[in-house]
C-alpha cells in the first residue's frame, strides 16, 4: 500500500513571494473549493508555523496541542516525551492540567483557539473570518495597504497573550461553571461552537476590564445559536436620576420588581 505513494501525483502551485495577500487569500479559497476541505484556521496555523522568527511555529503548538488534548488528554505524556523542544518551554507546563480534563460540553477545536484569541485580543476579528489574521500576521496596514515589520510583532505579541488566556486553566474552569450554570451539561445541547467562542471571548474581555462589581449572567440565546454567556455589570448604589433610570431599565428588562437604592 505505501509503495503506491511513490507513483501518486501531487500537485504544487509556486506562488509568487511579490503577490498581495488578498490574492494569495483568494487563491486559497478557491483550492479549497476542491478535495479535501481546509479552514481558515488551517491557513492561519500555516502562516503561524512559517515564521519562526516571531515565534509562530511555537505558538501554532500550543494551540495544536491544547486542542488534541481537550479531546485525548492521555497525549500529554507523548508531547512530553517525544516533542523535546517543546517540552522545555513554560507552555509545556501551562498545558499540564489537561491531562486530568475531563470536560466534553466544549472542546475547542484550532479555529476555535484561534477565533477567541483574536476576537479577545485584536477586537476586529468576524466570528466566520479569520482571513484578516492572516493579513495582520504578514504586516498589513489596512489604512495605508502596507506591510509593517512593527504590525507583525504586535499581532504575534497580542495572539500569544490571546492564546495564554485562552488555555488558561483558571479562565477555562470558570467559563465552562457559568456555561453549565446556564444548564448546557452536555455537548449533545450546543449545536454551534461559534456562539460558545463568542460567549468565551465576552468572559475574557470582562476579565480585562476587571469590573470588581461585575457579576456574570448566564443566558441561552434561542435557535441554533446555541448558548452565550452574557455579563451584567451592576454599577455601585447611587442616589442620582442617572443611576435610578438604569436601574429600572435593568429591573424591567429582567421582569424584576424595582428596588429603591440604597441610601449612602
Amino acid at each position: 500500500m505505501l509503495k503506491g505513494v511513490e507513483t501518486t501525483q501531487v500537485g504544487v502551485i509556486e506562488l509568487s513571494e511579490k503577490l498581495d495577500i488578498d490574492v494569495v487569500t483568494d487563491i486559497f479559497i478557491r483550492i479549497n473549493s476542491k478535495g479535501t476541505p481546509l479552514s481558515q484556521g488551517d491557513f492561519v496555523m500555516s502562516k503561524m508555523a512559517a515564521d519562526e522568527i516571531h515565534g509562530g511555529n511555537t505558538l501554532r503548538k500550543i494551540i495544536d496541542y491544547f486542542s488534541h488534548l481537550a479531546v485525548a488528554p492521555n497525549y500529554f505524556d507523548y508531547i512530553k516525551d517525544n516533542d523535546t523542544s517543546f517540552a522545555t518551554t513554560p507552555y509545556l507546563k501551562k498545558l499540564e492540567w489537561l491531562k486530568d480534563d475531563k470536560e466534553t460540553v466544549y472542546d475547542p477545536k484550532c479555529d476555535d483557539v484561534i477565533r477567541v484569541a483574536f476576537m479577545h485580543k485584536l477586537k476586529r476579528a468576524k466570528l466566520a473570518n479569520l482571513a484578516n489574521l492572516v493579513q495582520l500576521l504578514t504586516g498589513r496596514d489596512f489604512e495605508t495597504r502596507e506591510f509593517k515589520e512593527e504590525i507583525v510583532e504586535d499581532t504575534f505579541n497580542k495572539m500569544y497573550e490571546g492564546v495564554q488566556n485562552v488555555i488558561s486553566q483558571h479562565n477555562f474552569t470558570q467559563f465552562m461553571i457559568a456555561i453549565k450554570s446556564a444548564c448546557f451539561i452536555s455537548d449533545k445541547m450546543v449545536t454551534s461552537n461559534m456562539a460558545l467562542d463568542l460567549a468565551y471571548t465576552i468572559h475574557l474581555l470582562l476579565q480585562d476590564f476587571a469590573c470588581r462589581a461585575g457579576r456574570v449572567v448566564e443566558t441561552a440565546a434561542g435557535g441554533d445559536g446555541g448558548g452565550v454567556l452574557t455579563h451584567d455589570v451592576q454599577p455601585p448604589p447611587r442616589r442620582d436620576s442617572r443611576y435610578v433610570r438604569h436601574h429600572h431599565r435593568v429591573r424591567s428588562a429582567r421582569r424584576l420588581p424595582l428596588r429603591k437604592p440604597p441610601i449612602i
